[in-house]
């Protein structure tokens, strides 16, 4: 695990950590597992770049309500119709630090 990653993800639990109804998950999941998706109130995928996005279809096909950045692949599916769209702005990465 990368330390960017590690910071980040402390800094978002520290953000939000003391919300009982928020869980972290930070392993990957098998497909059975993934299931979970269904049982949650909100999927969120916030990104640069997703490819497809797959699992947001997922979410969405089972009806769970979707969060997402309105950038890359998704857009092709997802619109302020059937999705929360984030707006974003491009911007230039000046230092990439220990990443």
């Amino acid at each position: 695990m990368k330390s960017g990653y590690r910071q980040n993800l402390q800094a978002i639990k520290a953000q939000f950590g003391d919300y009982k109804n928020v869980c972290f998950i930070t392993q990957v999941l098998d497909k059975v597992q993934v299931s979970l998706i269904e049982s949650v109130d909100t999927f969120m995928s916030l990104h640069r770049a997703e490819r497809f996005g797959l699992v947001m279809a997922e979410a969405m096909f089972l009806g769970t309500a979707s969060v997402a950045t309105d950038w890359s692949s998704n857009i092709e599916f997802m619109d302020e119709e059937t999705a929360y769209m984030v707006s974003y702005q491009k911007v230039q990465i000046e230092n990439f630090g220990s990443l």
